[in-house]
């Protein structure tokens, strides 16, 4: 868009008698709400991975974890949380209960699989998705394309984590059916 509308400032006549009509009008103006509302979901985006390491470096525990290469926290909760979080500084997030009831098998696979979306910058994939316009936004099954991006992004870190070791397929599976069982209540 930015291309074109370069394109159109410099080749197009600056004196002409053409005048846009009803329907370019609009489309134009569709066009600058669907990006305006981009802008907007970008930002709230950043604004709460900030407020997340904020809450972080507050109430979060730092550990080290060998051979990581992220920062790593454990936080304090019920709900089981395993998650990088933000893009330019990314950090690993673990809960209490997912550190206490995974065995250590289970647990390294986990990190593993985090690993792989650090390796593959999820994150910031995610935050360009979020800046992009979103046409169907509006519309009963508009997130369609989110929700089988997220569902491919995380079959995509299970199979880097696994690396194709039939041991690590079992350990990656008994570690979700464990997760799978605390996740009793609502996220937080």
């Amino acid at each position: 868009a930015l291309g074109i509308a370069l394109a159109f400032l410099r080749h197009e006549p600056a004196r002409t008698s053409e005048q846009a009509g009803i329907v370019l009008t609009l489309l134009a103006a569709g066009t600058l709400v669907l990006t305006a509302l981009a802008a907007v979901q970008t930002v709230k985006g950043a604004l709460r991975t900030r407020r997340c390491h904020q809450l972080l470096a507050r109430c979060g525990q730092r550990m080290d974890l060998p051979g990581f290469p992220l920062p790593a926290w454990r936080i304090a909760a019920p709900f089981p949380v395993a998650a990088v979080s933000g893009v330019v500084s990314p950090r690993l997030i673990l809960s209490s209960r997912l550190m206490d009831e995974c065995t250590p098998d289970e647990l390294a696979i986990v990190v593993r699989h985090e690993a792989a979306h650090a390796r593959r910058r999820d994150n910031f994939l995610r935050s360009c998705l979020l800046a992009l316009p979103d046409l169907f936004g509006f519309l009963k099954g508009g997130d369609i394309v989110a929700r089988e991006w997220q569902h491919a992004v995380e079959e995509a870190a299970d199979d880097e984590a696994v690396r194709s070791e039939p041991a690590a397929r079992l350990t990656l599976a008994g570690a979700l059916v464990r997760v799978g069982r605390m996740t009793a209540g609502p996220p937080p």
